[in-house]
């Protein structure tokens, strides 16, 4: 297709006209149930949506906030948006008291929130307790996001008329639309990771959508015939049907609707289930499930059960180091590292094809028309080998964050180069290193988290005194979170009653990689001060790692 024509609806449409009744997505349900939806599907669901939402009030560059967890809804709704000619934004939520969200809704203007109303930790409790009603008027306001007009409910479950799943309304819906766009307007706004306390908005255009799975599909040197698996959230870039839209790539992924309180092991083992069943050549895999499925392969080949191979993994979201790699000649032929973000997309890979030859932190080179630089803090650039803040410059690099003036001219240098605050170096090949941030942030896995914001948070715990949050090295997420605390005179704090306190103000658990929850908590008489009497967060840090015995 004429790259001046590739837009998001151009691409529904011309899959669902050459491939009709091939597979493009297959969600595998808690149960082993399996809901296929065809090329022709995907578009003929998406675009009656997208009447659906012109009907009430969706127009050509109306946000829309979708706040479903991976599903076909989700799915069919995030491109049922994007053909009304809206604005697609991720709609997640880390926050117990929903402030991170209500935030982006007011950043966002969004005219409208996707949710579901069964789901009483998430977006509908939220707008519940800040709805506003009066007898003049029956619609609900919001008076904190006075652009907010419409919740449009999803429901997951069967029930009367009204209740009955989406997939069923859209059978029914006899209209269908499709808005005339070009592929420089905004198709989605992502968020930047929610667990930091300064999450911002990144628009997304619909070149830029495509450009990522160009980027995946050549970088995969995909096959004809293969099949992916990529569960990672819809609402992230790299989890939003990118390959499907630009070369129609059939896409594996679990109905997340239908899974709840399942333990780590049970999650991983069923995952490496439904890759063999659906017998997958490529899988996105984070670090920790790439480790946990190589422990799994070698307790299956002990077993002498039929052992299942990839052909290559993407893995992407943190530093990487050897332990990530064992599973290379196992579990799978190589490992896809990718390194990148949702400001600037896909950056540099490095395939390994060997765990004894890959260098920890190796990103690779650069894509094709990516410009890395590291410099120092005068912004001149360093020597191979010195280490200095990542610098970049891509045809796709996001211009702005969404109403947010102040970030957006913090974030690029004045002649044009985006800061991305990884420190990082060059090796005589070119292939990029990260090591760390350039801003004391922790990166735990695929999420950044700020101290400030998590410890002012936590000190509202009865009988903390002082907190500081440090990262202590970890071998899976690469940094973990200790909660470094002096009690008030005759508190009675605990390590476990500071974790239930944690708990309650995070919608997730320290189990989970995408948490702000500390997994270490320890207590000191003192915290270490600098020679000028100030705290010392290096010297707490260092402490930490000794006390904990993580000095790697």
């Amino acid at each position: 297709m004429d790259p001046i024509s590739r837009t998001v609806p151009a691409m529904l449409r011309h899959w669902a006209t050459v491939n009709p009744h091939t597979p493009a997505f297959i969600y595998v349900d808690a149960v082993g149930g399996r809901h296929v939806l065809t090329c022709s599907d995907v578009f003929r669901f998406s675009s009656r949506y997208a009447a659906i939402l012109r009907r009430n009030g969706v127009k050509s560059g109306t946000t829309v906030c979708n706040t479903l967890p991976n599903s076909p809804e989700r799915l069919l709704t995030d491109l049922g948006i994007i053909l009304a000619g809206g604005v697609a934004m991720n709609g997640q939520l880390f926050l117990a008291d929903g402030e991170d969200f209500v935030g982006n809704l007011k950043d966002s203007e969004a005219f409208a929130v996707i949710l579901d109303p069964k789901d009483l930790k998430g977006a509908a409790k939220v707008l519940e307790k800040r709805a506003h009603s009066t007898q003049e008027c029956e619609q609900l306001k919001y008076p904190e996001m006075p652009a907010l007009k419409r919740v449009f409910e999803v429901h997951f479950e069967k029930g009367g008329l009204e209740k009955k799943p989406l997939l069923q309304l859209l059978e029914k819906e006899q209209e269908s639309f499709v808005a005339d766009v070009t592929p420089r307007d905004t198709a989605l706004i992502f968020t930047t990771s929610g667990s930091t306390g300064f999450s911002k908005l990144v628009p997304w255009s619909h070149e830029n959508v495509l450009a990522l799975g160009d980027d995946l599909y050549e970088s995969l040197d995909h096959r004809p015939g293969e099949v992916i698996y990529n569960d990672w959230f819809q609402g992230w870039a790299i989890g939003f049907p990118n390959m499907f839209l630009s070369h129609g790539v059939t896409r594996v992924l679990l109905d997340i609707s239908s899974i709840s309180d399942w333990t780590l092991e049970i999650y991983i083992a069923f995952v490496w289930d439904v890759i063999r069943r659906e017998r997958c050549s490529l899988a996105c895999l984070s670090a920790t499930e790439l480790i946990k499925i190589t422990n799994l392969w070698h307790r299956e080949q002990q077993t002498g059960k039929i052992l299942w191979q990839l052909r290559v993994i993407v893995s992407a979201g943190q530093p990487y180091c050897k332990t990530h790699m064992l599973g290379v000649g196992k579990i799978t032929k190589s490992v896809l590292v990718v390194y990148g973000s949702t400001e600037t997309g896909n950056l540099s890979t490095k395939l390994v094809t060997s765990s004894e030859d890959y260098e920890d932190c190796n990103n690779g080179t650069p894509l094709s028309g990516v410009k890395l630089r590291v410099v120092n803090a005068e912004l001149q650039d360093q020597p191979v080998g010195n280490l200095g803040e990542i610098l970049v410059r891509t045809s796709h690099l996001f211009d702005r964050y969404v109403n947010n003036e102040e970030a957006t001219q913090r974030a690029f240098t004045e002649d044009g180069w985006y800061k991305t605050g990884d420190m990082g170096y060059f090796n005589d090949k070119g292939e990029i290193y990260t090591v760390c941030r350039s801003t004391y942030s922790i990166m735990r896995g695929s999420y950044l988290l700020y101290p400030g914001w998590l410890e002012r948070r936590i000190r509202q715990c009865p009988g903390v005194e002082q907190i500081l949050i440090v990262p202590v090295p970890d071998p899976i997420v690469f940094q973990e979170l200790c909660a470094c605390v002096v009690t008030r005179p005759g508190a009675q704090l605990t390590s476990e009653g500071l974790r239930e306190f944690c708990k309650t103000l995070f919608l997730t658990s320290e189990e989970e990689e995408m948490t702000a929850v500390p997994k270490y908590y320890l207590f000191f008489d003192a915290l270490p001060t600098t020679n000028t009497g100030k705290t010392s967060r290096r010297a707490t840090e260092a402490v930490a790692r000794q006390r904990l015995g993580l000095e790697g």
